[in-house]
């Protein structure tokens, strides 16, 4: 019988992808995507780095600058101050 572990493991192509593997396979920068979404470079930055989550109008400008849905990211927990 299989570990808890191995039992709860999400195979890596099934895992929702953070911003910054959405922002890469899309060969932006923080800053061309900060551009494409209207928000400052920072703003990305803290996301990225777990720091802070975005608010729903921030996700919402994100997405729409990848082409995606924003529930098609895995945003980070902590909630934006």
């Amino acid at each position: 019988m299989p570990d808890v572990a191995t039992v709860l493991t999400v195979p890596r192509e099934l895992a929702v992808p953070t911003l910054a593997e959405l922002r890469n396979r899309s060969f932006l920068t923080q800053e061309d995507l900060a551009k494409k979404a209207g928000v400052g470079q920072s703003t990305i930055a803290k996301i990225e780095q777990g720091e802070s989550r975005p608010r729903h109008k921030t996700a919402r400008a994100l997405a729409t600058a990848l082409g995606i849905n924003p529930a098609e990211i895995d945003w980070p927990e902590k909630e934006a101050g």
